[in-house]
């Protein structure tokens, strides 16, 4: 992989970056919450299990990722081992949602026989 020379400098736009990381973040639980009420299933308040998975797959992909706000203002190996934990703690969550998704999607299947 190769860098162009004479990019812009790595915490340039840093403000603008964090800003559009976190309305971002946030429009993602906001969208999947409006699409449930449009599909009037009125069964649950919110599809909490979605939204925090999908939550959680924006943040650390946004974060992991070069060239996000996260590597701007880290360096070196702190930068490694912080998006690492990152990873790992996402990994640990996504366990907890995932098994809840597994339970919705099995008394779904059930009560649409």
């Amino acid at each position: 992989m190769a860098e162009i020379a004479g990019g812009t400098p790595k915490a340039q736009y840093i403000e603008l970056r964090w800003a559009l990381f976190g309305g971002f973040l946030l429009l993602v639980p906001l969208y999947l919450f409006i699409d449930c009420r449009r599909g009037g299933k009125k069964t649950r308040c919110a599809p909490w299990a979605e939204m925090m998975s999908a939550f959680m797959a924006f943040a650390v992909c946004g974060l992991a990722m070069p060239g996000s706000p996260l590597h701007a203002v880290l360096m070196g190996a702190a930068e490694r081992i912080i998006v690492g934990l990152i990873v790992l703690g996402a990994v640990a969550a996504s366990s907890f949602t995932g098994s809840r998704l597994k339970q919705q999607a099995a008394g779904n299947r059930g009560s649409s026989r």
